[in-house]
């Protein structure tokens, strides 16, 4: 794997949509909060990280509001994430207690209210306490804040401010520039705004609840950003899967952002596994390092359950996967994931050639819900060696459901009867599940400003078209979008000998080109893309989105109707007969 690819699936997934730098400032934090957000409970933090130096009576004043305080981390803000005006204002505190476990944050501010030369409520100078969830706590001060005309705030005011700094209206927020608020007729605060503030503290109140906002962002992005710019540098010329597993295992016990963490945990499992298949030694070291995340309870056993499940179908690392059993059987939140569990010891049994002791527990496993082909074929030779004739077919069956393009599926449906029966039986229980997904309330697709393949720029209404319209967003480089690109070729040659094909359009958005490795003429040739393909330099990849209310990631498939409605989405998968699926989709609107 390339080190620009392995930094691509550890940065930004797969075959996520791209995230260009200014996705980590400070105006664009929020898109980092799904990511924070996984982190469910405050980091066990064990690495050795150097304790800031602060005075007696700063640590006093800090443990007024964090009493169990016994250290602080200081953290540096990345640069991007402030404005001009903050730019003084570079860094924050990890407050510890006695376990080394951040319990809260804080941010020694001193600026400005405005950019506005002589105000006369300049300037702040305050600390802004946080929780573990990010959310405010309080602001506190060694002196009173001010308002206009440098007046002491009162006791009430002060716990307003707070108020209205932790709930801050929609309204003060949107706000560009404080001037905006005051009534030019009569110079006071308009009355749109003045239950929304601290009377005259107007330009404070509007202030502290960006700065607070912002502050928010940075405590959740900068962990990620800072991890983002050392894992850059560290894997630069680790150009061998082995140097690459060698990096990894350096940066991961030092990763601030445990979003990161367990991305390139994947990362290394991977690098690790296909070593594995190619004859290479096992690794007492990496598999420490995946034993040991150091996540939180719920995490770990997430990420265990995941990775170890992928090490017993690939027959890989036997002992590794007892520890990762054991591991599992020691976490206090294994109770929530019994039937996971239950279904990794099967597998091991089931591999060990112990098949009848595997059955309860991987019939327990079954429970899960979403389980893979692999697994499901696996569980099929089990019930076949025990001649459990019908549950062996019952797996087979429900692997066509989830993937009918499945190797040497349809031949091992054989010894289940009339194969033909047997799948016009299921494709009849797959159409209807497909058809189910139908949105209730169609939203139009955005007017789209494409290029078409001569470089002319165009603009796509879909509800001008009278047609309905297969919508496919792809990039070139997305694994995912190469392995769906032949069968959506089937779709246009079947669509072709169709006498619908002058009622059905085939849209297909060729976007995130930035990141293409190879010429555009040479993907369409590999694959022999016999379609039109429109390219998207702009927006319109992420405002479709967007207006669908749906995460952008590739390849998107949508369905529209004559109205330019969008009443499907439909999944992408390894083994999915998308183009009988279209069809279905199509046939119904």
């Amino acid at each position: 794997m390339s080190v620009y690819i392995l930094l691509s699936f550890i940065l930004l997934g797969a075959c996520d949509a791209p995230k260009d730098k200014s996705t980590t400032t400070k105006e664009n934090i929020p898109s980092l909060k799904e990511a924070s957000q996984k982190i469910d409970q405050p980091k066990e933090t064990s690495k050795s990280i150097s304790r800031a130096i602060l005075s007696q009576d700063k640590i006093d004043f800090y443990k007024k509001e964090f009493p169990n305080a016994v250290g602080f981390n200081k953290r540096d803000i990345p640069a991007d994430f402030l404005s001009e005006i903050d730019k003084s204002n570079s860094s924050y505190y990890e407050v510890l207690d006695q376990n080394n476990t951040v319990i809260g944050y804080l941010r020694d501010f001193m600026g400005p209210v405005t950019s506005e030369e002589n105000c006369a409520c300049n300037p702040l100078s305050l600390t802004l306490a946080y929780n573990t969830d990010f959310s405010l706590k309080n602001l506190i001060s060694v002196a009173p804040l001010q308002k206009y005309g440098h007046e002491a705030l009162t006791e009430e005011e002060h716990k307003k401010m707070v108020s209205i700094v932790q709930n801050p209206s929609p309204d003060l927020l949107s706000l560009q520039a404080p001037q905006d608020m005051i009534d030019g007729s009569t110079g006071a605060t308009s009355l749109t705004y003045k239950d929304k503030v601290v009377d005259k503290a107007g330009y404070s109140s509007w202030r502290l609840a960006r700065l607070s906002m912002e502050t928010a962002q940075i405590l959740q992005g900068a962990p990620i950003q800072r991890d983002m710019d050392r894992l850059q540098k560290k894997m630069q010329g680790a150009d061998t899967p082995k140097i690459q597993r060698e990096r990894l295992v350096e940066f991961i016990p030092t990763a601030e952002s445990d979003y990161l963490k367990q991305r390139a945990i994947f990362i290394l499992s991977e690098l690790y596994l296909q070593g594995l298949s190619i004859g290479e030694k096992t690794d007492s070291q990496v598999e420490s390092i995946i034993l040991n995340a150091n996540l939180g309870a719920m995490q770990e056993a997430e990420l265990l359950i995941n990775l170890c499940l992928a090490f017993v179908e690939q027959k890989a690392a036997p002992d590794f996967v007892s520890k990762c059993i054991k591991k599992l059987d020691s976490n206090p939140q294994k109770e929530g994931f019994s039937a996971q569990i239950a279904l990794l010891k099967g597998m091991e049994l089931f591999e060990k050639g112990k098949g009848k002791e595997a059955i309860p527990l991987l019939e327990k496993g079954l429970a899960v819900g979403s389980i893979s082909p692999e697994l499901r074929q696996k569980m099929a030779l089990v019930y076949k060696e025990l001649n459990e004739t019908k549950k062996s077919c019952a797996q087979l069956e429900e692997i066509y459901v989830e993937a009918p393009k499945w190797p040497n599926l349809e031949s091992m449906l054989q010894e289940c009867g009339d194969t033909k029966k047997i799948t016009k039986k299921l494709d009849s229980k797959r159409k209807k599940k497909l058809l189910s997904s139908r949105l209730d309330a169609p939203q139009k697709a955005s007017i789209m400003s494409l290029k078409d393949e001569e470089g002319k720029q165009k603009s796509i209404d879909l509800s001008s078209t009278g047609n309905k319209t297969v919508i496919v967003f792809f990039a070139t480089w997305c694994p995912h979008c190469q392995k769906e690109m032949p069968r959506l070729v089937e779709f246009y040659n079947t669509l072709q000998l169709s006498p619908q094909k002058n009622e059905i359009e085939l849209l297909a958005i060729r976007a995130s080109t930035a990141r293409e490795t190879q010429s555009f003429a040479d993907f369409k040739k590999q694959y022999g893309i016999p379609f039109p393909i429109m390219t998207d330099e702009g927006i319109a990849f992420e405002s479709f989105a967007s207006k669908q209310g749906v995460s952008p990631g590739f390849p998107m498939m949508a369905i529209a109707n004559a109205k330019g409605e969008v009443v499907y989405f439909l999944s992408h998968g390894d083994h999915n007969d998308t183009s009988k699926e279209l069809f279905w989709l199509l046939e119904s609107l």
